[in-house]
């Protein structure tokens, strides 16, 4: 634990320092990185959208228990099922 607390924290300095110290860079931004942007956005977005299709009854019955108003959920079986 400690010595990976060292470690972060000399990185943090480190990276600090090398933040600090340098001057300009005269970089430019290679047009190849604007399509890569953009198709890290767009997985991103289907990712999403497939998780909240394998998640979806479960979401939607979380948020429908969550925002009833008061009901015993035990009065919510369907209507023939008597025990």
């Amino acid at each position: 634990m400690r010595r990976s607390r060292f470690v972060l924290h000399s990185g943090v300095w480190a990276a600090l320092a090398v933040l600090v110290c340098c001057g300009n860079a005269y970089a430019y931004i290679d047009p190849g990185t604007g399509s890569y942007i953009l198709q890290i956005v767009i997985a991103s977005l289907v990712g999403a959208a497939f998780t909240l299709k394998l998640f979806w009854k479960r979401l939607r019955l979380f948020v429908s228990n969550t925002f009833s108003k008061g009901k015993d959920r035990r009065e919510e079986r369907p209507p023939g099922k008597d025990e």
